[in-house]
């Protein structure tokens, strides 16, 4: 209910003359021992099973090579060696969290990578599961998968520059297979340029590839051969298997009992208003603005995949930390206006200025809302966080512990950042 919000209140819903779709909501089955969560659950495997959707094919390779413990010994490797798989091409990409590869546990660390592991499948790994059938979902869509990160690390490995005589040369291009790459047009790209038409263009299909690329490296087609072995060539059954790999396109129209959604979704953010958010007159300025949206394309679907994912639950949903993290403002925000009018109320001298922290570049304390001014913070509150909360009929408790639930909410994470930085002397 909380992704339909947020679609409710962004460009795919306000200011169009047609919306393109009747605003909704779902209910659930009322089971108390049903729950959300932020935390993984994935490596909780051996206990209970697990489904993973993910928005594209190379994110659920990702998770099932940590799953398999290859990320561990990828790290083992490039410290011994005293090389990095990271570096300042992948800096831009990091925030989308396409490609975060170390969970805070891993497994199984014992167990070393070995060609042959597909021959006596350990129950220290577990048994997967590919969802959907076909050429364009299943096993016939992961033929082109691999094909097309084959290619791209092939760009990768002859974009490195080359040395020679101690010197270091200039990274070389190669041109693109345009069956493959339609956007580059049989064009001759190095990587870094591949990369920078990727982000110039919105190409985002192709980040979850790059990031894989940027953190394996030269150990790329080693996961690939791993995944290869231990996950598409088993063909376990759903029945049979711990965890079930599937895409949201792939998951629509089935449920199962317990669901990890990845976090290469679209991230729920709110910006700045611009000139094409709708105008309104706001009480409490008497004065017209623009309405705060959350940021998203009026025309793609990525809001409708987010939903698709956290609706196939039917016992445990498993959600991007993110999504903590900004219901987590969205708290400190109103615990934030509690206090602000209470201390504008004690003190006739303070009074608020529209848009003004009086020398502060913003109000710090917030994890997913870059630090607001007063007045971009009170407009936050009213269009976005009084309307969730109003909605959710709640009055004077946090929203944490009704969303997350299934989480022990540590409450001082809640408090606010202290309201006497904010106010004019």
């Amino acid at each position: 209910n909380f992704v339909l919000f947020a679609k409710e209140k962004s460009p795919q819903t306000i200011g169009k003359i047609t919306p393109i779709w009747d605003p909704y909501r779902v209910e659930g089955n009322g089971n108390p021992d049903d729950m959300v969560t932020a935390r993984p659950i994935a490596q909780n495997w051996n206990h209970q099973k697990v489904t993973i959707i993910a928005r594209s094919n190379t994110t659920l390779l990702l998770e099932a090579v940590k799953l398999l413990g290859f990320s561990r010994i990828v790290e083992q490797s490039s410290q011994e060696s005293g090389e990095g798989t990271e570096d300042s091409n992948y800096d831009t990409l990091k925030r989308e969290n396409y490609c975060s590869l170390i969970y805070s546990e891993v497994r199984y660390s014992d167990h070393h990578y070995d060609k042959n592991l597909s021959h006596h499948h350990s129950d220290h790994f577990p048994k997967f599961h590919i969802n959907g059938k076909g050429r364009n979902s299943g096993h016939g869509k992961w033929n082109s998968v691999l094909k097309e990160i084959e290619l791209l690390y092939e760009l990768y490995e002859l974009s490195q520059p080359e040395e020679s005589d101690g010197e270091t040369g200039p990274a070389r291009a190669i041109r693109l297979d345009p069956k493959i790459f339609r956007e580059f047009d049989g064009e001759t790209v190095t990587w870094d340029m591949f990369q920078q038409r990727v982000r110039n263009l919105e190409l985002n299909h192709y980040l979850a590839t790059i990031g894989l690329i940027e953190n394996f490296g030269r150990d790329t087609m080693r996961a690939m051969e791993l995944f290869k072995s231990m996950v598409l060539d088993q063909k376990y059954k759903a029945e049979e298997a711990d965890i079930i790999l599937t895409t949201a396109h792939t998951a629509k129209g089935q449920e199962w009992d317990n669901v990890q959604v990845c976090d290469d979704f679209i991230e729920l953010k709110i910006n700045p208003p611009d000139k094409r958010c709708s105008d309104i007159h706001c009480q409490r300025t008497r004065k017209s603005r623009k309405l705060l949206q959350f940021t998203t394309k009026s025309y793609e679907d990525d809001v409708n995949l987010l939903y698709v994912a956290c609706t196939r639950s039917k016992n445990v949903l498993s959600v991007p930390p993110y999504l903590k993290s900004l219901i987590t403002d969205f708290d400190k925000m109103w615990r934030w206006t509690i206090q602000f009018e209470e201390r504008v109320q004690m003190d006739n001298k303070v009074v608020r200025k529209g848009g003004s922290t009086d020398g502060q570049d913003g109000i710090p304390g917030f994890s997913e809302i870059s630090n607001p001014d007063v007045e971009t913070a009170y407009q936050i509150h009213d269009d976005i966080v009084h309307a969730l909360r109003r909605e959710m009929g709640v009055e004077k408790t946090a929203l944490i512990p009704i969303f997350f639930h299934g989480d022990d909410t540590d409450h001082s994470e809640l408090e606010v950042v202290q309201v006497q930085q904010l106010l004019p002397s």
